[in-house]
């Protein structure tokens, strides 16, 4: 049986899906012939092209993000109009969290993480058992038992040569958070005491040590678990093992809870570069209240103190279309990152996504046609229906953001998916 993914990176950031890699190495592993389509602008950008290839698939699997929904129902719609032999499974936030918007549009649906049901449902299908309930909800948090993600799936030289020879990582899934706009707070409450996850440290290292072979320029481990420092007792044990074996700097990201003497003297003491961080506002209200993020910027500042002691660099994260949001608590924002002076300073404007709490208190404020096709994270608009003139205060302050900014601090900052000074070597001193 030939199973074809298709993973959706158009007009993002160039980069690859652990979920996907992951599910291909489970299902080569089980004797299925798997092919990965990269639909980005630089890999593939025309549906035609996948089509074409889909004359001898049996089954075309989809994973998507809520963010996508314009193109994975785009893509569906024209694909029902050529009639092919081909069974189609849709998975992936998408999926879980909004399945109405595209159910209709596919053969099943597969709601959750995926390596234990996927496989289920394909040996179903192989059989000719096929079900009649086309939602598989069945939510079985996957505990990283499997091998390592499948290194042919994507084209990963090329990828870490064009992010300039830095390489995403994934040590864990699961967040004990409960921030309003993430679907974390949606897994939380499917997988309950399973919800947070870590990989087999010999598993992580047998990763990145395939990505070394792969790709000789690789230089830089960027570490995309939401919170790297979470577990200290699994983190010192891995990062020995990482110092002994690979010995690259590295990036990660944490929240300023868990910044503290002993976690930055153990990053610090094996490679660590720069640490990202979410403050998301410089109103402490707006932080607690509608975002449900309940660290102060007394805390916020006391962290950034200790993480430029240890002359780690800094990259923040920030939010602005926040409801209830005035101009003066912009400035706040920008004030509290002009004060920082990061390395990199990223905003994004709210995006309420079907599935998350903030949607659910705001959804009759919401332009949902404006919303579905936001297509990013960067997006400069907001979505939210609040009147004309703070509509276009939001929309301002999401397009002169890196302006107003280098204004306020003295430094320019310039944040581009192109040359973005995240993949610039210099700021990191990495030759």
């Amino acid at each position: 049986m030939k199973i074809l993914f298709c993973y959706f990176n158009l007009n993002s950031p160039i980069s690859y899906s652990f979920g996907v890699a992951s599910l291909s190495a489970i299902l080569k592993s089980q004797g299925y012939d798997v092919t990965v389509l990269h639909l980005n602008e630089r890999f593939i950008d025309k549906n035609e092209q996948v089509f074409n290839q889909l004359s001898d698939i049996d089954i075309l699997c989809l994973s998507a993000i809520s963010s996508q929904q314009k193109y994975i129902i785009a893509f569906l719609k024209q694909l029902k109009t050529l009639n092919l032999p081909v069974i189609t499974i849709v998975g992936g936030l998408l999926a879980t969290f909004n399945p109405e918007a595209i159910s209709n549009l596919c053969d099943y649906l597969v709601m959750g993480e995926a390596e234990i049901t996927l496989p289920r449902l394909i040996k179903q299908i192989e059989r000719g058992k096929q079900s009649d309930n086309k939602i598989m909800q069945k939510f079985y948090p996957t505990l990283f038992n499997s091998s390592p993600m499948d290194m042919e799936a994507f084209d990963y030289d090329r990828i870490i040569d064009m992010k300039r020879g830095w390489a995403e990582i994934m040590l864990s899934r699961g967040c004990p958070f409960e921030c309003s706009y993430c679907f974390n707070q949606n897994i939380k409450k499917l997988f309950g005491q399973h919800n947070i996850r870590f990989k087999p440290i010999k598993m992580v290292i047998q990763e990145i040590s395939n990505f070394r072979d792969l790709c000789p320029h690789l230089k830089v481990i960027n570490f995309v678990d939401d919170n790297f420092t979470l577990n200290y007792d699994y983190l010192s044990l891995f990062l020995i093992e990482y110092t002994a074996k690979i010995g690259l700097p590295f990036l990660c990201a944490t929240r300023s809870e868990f910044i503290n003497k002993k976690t930055m003297d153990l990053l610090s003491r094996h490679g660590c570069r720069l640490v990202r961080m979410g403050i998301e506002s410089g109103s402490d209200h707006l932080r607690a209240g509608e975002l449900n993020r309940h660290c102060t910027t007394e805390s916020i500042l006391k962290a950034i103190t200790l993480l430029k002691s240890y002359d780690i660099e800094i990259g923040l994260f920030n939010m602005i279309g926040i409801p209830g949001e005035t101009e003066d608590d912009i400035r706040k924002t920008l004030e509290l990152n002009a004060a920082i002076k990061p390395a990199t300073s990223k905003r994004t404007i709210l995006l309420p996504f079907p599935g998350t709490s903030i949607y659910e208190r705001w959804k009759s404020d919401i332009d949902i046609d404006l919303l579905i096709n936001q297509t990013n994270y960067n997006s400069c608009e907001s979505v939210f229906t609040f009147g004309k003139q703070w509509k276009e205060m939001i929309n301002y302050y999401g397009a002169y953001w890196d302006k107003e900014l280098s204004l306020l601090a003295g430094i320019k900052y310039d944040y581009r998916w192109e040359d973005s000074v995240v993949c610039r070597e210099d700021y990191y001193g990495i030759a």
